[in-house]
Parts: C-alpha cells; structure tokens; sequence
C-alpha cells in the first residue's frame, strides 16, 4: 500500500474517532486490559487458580491485551454472570466482553453495545449413546428427545424434525439437571441443546466416550467479543485482532513461525507481521499488533486446538468455525 495514502486514512481515521477513542487511550494509561469472561465453561473459561484462567475466551483476551500493550499477561480477568455482563460493560466495569454471548438483533441495537466479530460459531445440537450406531441428526425419526422447556432449543428443535418429515417424542423437563437426569437414565435417548454445551456436558457423564455429539448444528448462534457503542476506534482494534488471527490461520502463520517470516516474499505476510505497510498505525497501534498477538496466543486455528479441538478434553470437530477454504465459514477481510 502507498505510504501516502497509509497517511491520509490514518489521518482521517484519528479525526473522525477522536471524540471515540477513549477506551483505547484508558487501556494504556491503565496498562492492563479488563476483560469479562463467563463463569465455568470447559474449554472457553476456566480459571485454574489465583489470577490463572484458560480458554478459548480467555485466548482472546490475551490477544487483544498483547496487541495494544505488547503483553498477553497484562490482564484483568472480570468473571461476570448472565445477568451481569452487558451492565458491566456498559458501565465500564471491563473494557471487552469476551465470555459465551450470542449475537442478536435485540442485543446489537437496543443496549448500546456493539459485537465486534463473530469468534465462535455455535448453535443447537443433538447427543446421543454411541451404541445407537448414528451418524446424523436425520436418523433421529421416533427418537424421544429431551429438551429444557422454554427455551428457543424447543422450538428450533420442531422446527428442524418438521422440516426433514421425521416424528419425534419431546420429552420437556424444566430445569437443566432434570434434562440430564433424563438423558442418563435412559428416559430418552437423545438430548438436545448449544452443541458447546452438549460437549461440555459429555465430560461429564460418567463416561464421556460412550456418547457423540452428532455433527448437524440446526440453529444459528455466533459468539463474540463485545464492546460499547460509539467508541469507533476500539470497536476497529477488537474486531481487527479476530480478523488477524483468522489470517494468520489462512497464511501459514503461527506462534512458532512467525519470527522466522518477517522478511516473506509473500507481502500479505509481511503486511500481517508488520514490515511492509503502516496498518498498525490506522488502528492506533504499533506496527507489529498482529505479530504480537500471534506471537501470544497463536493463530485462530491454534486456538482452537488448544482449547476446543480433537487434541482438547472436548475434541470439538471444527465444524463451521473451519475455515471457509476449508468447509467452514470463518473468513477475514485482508490487511491490505
């Protein structure tokens, strides 16, 4: 890209964010990002001990932090509940909430809170014993199938049955125990919910191996990190460091390589890393961002791993969150 015309959009971009820029400017003064994670979620949040955590979620905090302050440990971890999380936010008790929040239409225009990207793609369902010998959620016709009553899983759960001219047996409890509870003592032999936490809940069955989570996912439900409203230029830098990381996955980038690429032939890369482009400047931040949060947590792909994938307790598939090469539907703008 012309350095001139880096100049110019930068210029731009500070006249028009100037007035909105505050929660950037609060993070470095502060020097430490405050993130809101959820409570325990196997896999997406975990905290292992005093000021220790884990997760899928906490990975993005830790990039986040490691691209505007250079450090992945610079951060406060605020654990918020369901109730408390957009109230938190909105009164600047955290800087982002990264915590298992799905994106709505309602919760994206009515609370003055904006998400920034989708990080994770979720959504409904089915679990199953693995002697049922199934492969697909269109084998379920006659199943009886435990779901919290309710709940949008009910309804999505008859639309889908419907849709595929299958018959089913609803079996509606009220409280997400009894939904368990049901399922093990073999009152129905199917349960359906979030697929996240139906792998979650696998891990604890008394034998996690004997079920499957089967691979259809019949709702939609993307989850990401989520910011206020009006504040331009951190809106651009959260959303910018998912998208950065989602390229890194696409170009070959990772946590173990990325120092050896600075000088890749391949400007793309070098445009991600930093030595070729002032990008890090329109953002407000130092040239080399992205290289720090790959350096940090590692690419989408290694976060995944880590955290959710084959090699994890929950040995998640990648399912929509591949990327859209690969049959997913994770995909990222350049840095160009």
């Amino acid at each position: 890209m012309n350095r001139y015309l880096v100049s110019v959009l930068a210029g731009a971009l500070a006249l028009t964010t100037s007035a909105t820029a505050a929660t950037l400017d609060d993070v470095r003064q502060r020097g430490v990002l405050l993130c809101g994670v959820g409570e325990e979620l196997p896999g997406f949040s975990t905290q292992t001990g005093p000021d220790q955590w884990s997760g899928f979620h906490i990975d993005y905090c830790r990039a986040i932090a490691a691209a505007v302050l250079g450090d992945r440990q610079a951060v406060n971890f605020v654990e918020l509940s369901d109730k408390e999380r957009f109230r938190a936010l909105s009164d600047g008790e955290v800087d982002v909430l990264t915590r298992h929040t799905a994106w709505t239409l309602s919760r994206d225009v009515s609370l003055g809170l904006v998400f920034a990207a989708a990080s994770y793609y979720d959504g409904q369902a089915f679990m199953v014993g693995r002697e049922l010998g199934l492969v697909s959620a269109k084998e379920l016709s006659g199943a009886p199938v435990c779901v919290l009553a309710g709940t949008v899983a009910e309804i999505d759960m008859a639309r889908f049955f419907d849709a595929n001219n299958m018959a089913y047996e609803p079996v509606v409890l009220e409280q997400p125990g009894e939904t368990i509870a049901a399922y093990e003592s073999g009152r129905c032999n199917t349960v359906t919910g979030d697929a996240s936490q139906l792998h979650v809940t696998r891990l604890a069955l008394a034998d996690p191996n004997e079920h499957v989570v089967l691979p259809e996912i019949i709702s939609r439900k993307p989850v990401g990190p989520v910011v206020r409203g009006g504040d331009d230029r951190w809106f651009a830098v959260v959303k910018w460091v998912h998208f950065a990381l989602v390229n890194a996955e696409e170009l070959g980038l990772n946590s173990a390589n990325i120092d050896d690429l600075a000088d890749s032939a391949d400007q793309e890369i070098r445009s991600l890393i930093g030595t070729d482009g002032a990008y890090g400047e329109i953002l407000g931040l130092s040239r080399h961002w992205a290289a720090d949060a790959i350096r940090a947590v590692g690419n989408y792909g290694e976060i995944f791993e880590r955290n959710l994938g084959q090699g994890s307790d929950l040995g998640m598939a990648r399912g929509l969150n591949a990327l859209w090469r690969d049959g997913g539907i994770q995909y990222a703008p350049p840095i160009r």
